[in-house]
């Protein structure tokens, strides 16, 4: 028996070790530093240069909605420690996903069991995805973390303190400044709390502290979110609008529509088959449709056989099962494209789900059951890091970095203010990753896009990553290109990287 909790240990701590080697390993070098991670940053960065205060966090792909600032105040101290350096961040991220490692297999294990919680720590340690996003800085990024938290959290709640109540409450309000699909963490949340109620409505003095608890909860969410109500309190209620027509809108995420709900009905039917595809396999070992329903309907069933033989789950069982419905049934309603960072927040559930299949098969169907078990991680294991790539970024931080200070030492104190265009695949005209580090350069800071107006500009920088030629820029219609039409005095110069950059004089 102590030979066996020796070798578990050994096994947990070789899992954490390389799990978090797979996060860290060449970070510098491969960092993702795009037009996203570039406004991040330099958003941030006014945060202790110039002490602004943030009261809105990014802005929604669809729709146009601010999350909350909560990811922007976790960046502040990581950047500050690295500035101008943007890696701070990055190596926060990356450890706190190291972190989660040890998480899911401390909680797995209090939840289901110490078999199940391994087959989910190698799962969550492995997978490729959760390792692509946790090797750079983006508010998605943490939602694993918070919404394993948020799960252990409901579990704590309703089997042993209403104290943790509190604590769900909290992973739950910065879940949703993460990313707007893990709103749907509110659908379990609800549903334990009225199973929960409906245990507590004899017991009069219980009844009474869970109603407090609850009251305390919604506090706790109203303080997290207390920012954008500032926000919208201050421009005409900007956000909430925007709020309602991403739920039933000319922009609305949701499949049904309030005039065709019965229509509706048998297409969420069939969505369903694909998330839950895309959710339990595709994003783990790729897409197959046939290979992938055969293994969402050996998933099923393999979950039918256990509750068929217990008659009752267990109410960690009912916990993860309820993560891992609600996120098929939510994402079967939205009606754009679901990327995986979009939900995040439920791979933890989905690894103990599979953790709860391996604990019954290795229990229950002897040596063949073991072997599936075996097969299924190690096949999981190879997959996933097949998948990763640790090639170097492009455009890399030190390109970034030589390109903004060529910029800035060709730039003579007659041509500003100036502005900035970047022309590449991403489409970020802005070039936020290149803004950030010219605005770490004293004297040389380019306009910013959040509040300085463009028109001011005396200069634009136009980047050419996409080897346009100069007449053809000329023609492009971007405002900020447009404006400076006609323009006489113009200078080619060619950055380290060897990329064309083009600088017109008004």
């Amino acid at each position: 028996m102590v030979f066996r909790k020796q070798a578990l240990l050994l096994i947990v701590m070789v899992v954490f070790l390389v799990g978090s080697f797979l996060r860290l390993y060449r970070l510098p070098d491969t960092l993702q530093f795009l037009g996203d991670q570039g406004r991040d940053a330099l958003r941030v960065a006014r945060v202790f240069k110039q002490g602004d205060l943030l009261f809105i966090g990014p802005v929604t792909s669809i729709g146009n909605m601010y999350l909350g600032p909560l990811y922007y105040y976790f960046m502040v101290p990581w950047l500050w420690l690295t500035y101008p350096s943007p890696l701070g961040p990055a190596y926060a991220v990356a450890v706190i996903s190291s972190l989660g490692i040890f998480l899911i297999y401390r909680w797995g294990s209090e939840m289901l069991g110490k078999k199940a919680a391994l087959i989910a720590t190698i799962c969550f340690a492995f997978s490729s995805v959760v390792i692509v996003y946790s090797r750079f800085s983006w508010n998605p990024n943490l939602a694993p973390v918070f919404g394993l938290l948020l799960m252990w959290a409901l579990y704590k709640a309703w089997t042993a303190s209403l104290k943790y109540w509190l604590l769900a409450a909290l992973a739950f309000s910065v879940l949703i400044q993460l990313h707007y699909l893990a709103m749907l963490s509110i659908l379990p949340m609800a549903i334990v709390f009225l199973l929960q109620l409906r245990e507590l409505r004899v017991q009069k003095k219980r009844l009474k502290q869970f109603v407090v608890t609850t009251l305390a909860s919604l506090a706790i969410v109203g303080v997290f979110l207390s920012p954008l109500v500032l926000f919208d309190l201050k421009h005409q209620f900007t956000n909430l609008k925007a709020f309602q027509q991403l739920m039933g809108g000319q922009n609305s995420i949701t499949t049904f529509k309030p005039q065709s709900n019965l229509s509706k009905v048998w297409t969420v039917i069939e969505e369903s088959h694909g998330r839950s595809m895309q959710l339990l396999a595709d994003m783990y070992f790729g897409q197959s449709r046939t290979r992938n329903t055969i293994f969402v309907i050996a998933i099923i069933l393999l979950v039918v056989l256990p509750i068929r033989s217990q008659k009752k789950l267990t109410k960690a069982q009912i916990v993860v099962l309820l993560f891992v419905l609600t996120a098929i049934a939510g994402t079967s309603l939205y009606s754009h494209n679901l990327y995986d960072h979009y939900v995040l927040y439920v791979v933890p559930s989905i690894f103990l789900l599979f953790g709860m299949i391996g604990t019954f098969l290795w229990d229950r169907a002897w040596i063949f059951g073991k072997i599936l078990v075996a097969v299924f991680v190690g096949v999981f294991v190879m997959v996933n890091v097949q998948r990763l790539e640790f090639q170097t970024a492009s455009p890399s931080l030190q390109s970034l970095q030589s390109g903004a200070d060529a910029i800035a030492s060709s730039l003579s104190k007659e041509q500003l203010p100036y502005n900035v265009v970047l022309l590449s695949e991403t489409k970020d005209y802005y070039g936020q990753n290149y803004r950030y580090f010219l605005d770490t350069i004293p004297g040389k800071e380019p306009l910013n896009p959040d509040h300085d107006d463009f028109s001011q500009a005396k200069t634009l920088v136009i980047i050419n990553e996409e080897g346009i030629s100069e007449e053809e820029i000329s023609t492009l219609p971007i405002f900020e290109i447009s404006s400076f039409s006609g323009v006489t005095e113009k200078q080619t110069i060619i950055l380290p990287n060897g990329l064309q950059t083009y600088i017109w004089t008004k």
